[in-house]
């Protein structure tokens, strides 16, 4: 199911990154946020480090935390993934506690799936 979220995530923001790179005034920051899994997925997708073994500690995602990704070349034909550089992993240093509730995959999670169309699926979660 690991397999399957990274693949999920990267469709997903290969269509906001390429939406995005066809708007006239295109923006030059997005914020995304999310849950510690998919932060990872995209900590991995964007710049193209997917560890043998998914429950390697690589991105970290706290509570709060703010990871900053650079875009390495503008040339939407680079694609989205591998194409980005991580500046800022998980940064609390804004936090007057620090990093809590740090999270990583540990080889046990299970994700819903979803079929590739929701229209397609009658059983999809409603969104």
């Amino acid at each position: 199911m690991i397999v399957e979220l990274h693949e999920r995530v990267r469709r997903a923001l290969d269509h906001i990154i390429t939406t995005l790179d066809n708007e006239p005034e295109q923006p030059k920051t997005v914020l995304l946020c999310t849950h510690a899994a998919t932060i990872i997925a995209a900590g991995r997708v964007l710049t193209g480090q997917m560890p043998d073994d998914p429950d390697e500690d690589d991105f970290h995602c706290f509570t709060a935390g703010l990871s900053k990704f650079v875009r390495r070349d503008a040339d939407p034909s680079k694609g989205v993934a591998g194409n980005w550089d991580c500046v800022l992993n998980s940064d609390t240093s804004y936090l007057s506690g620090g990093a809590e509730r740090g999270w990583h995959f540990n080889g046990e999670e299970s994700f819903v799936s979803f079929a590739e169309d929701p229209k397609d699926d009658k059983e999809a979660p409603k969104l």
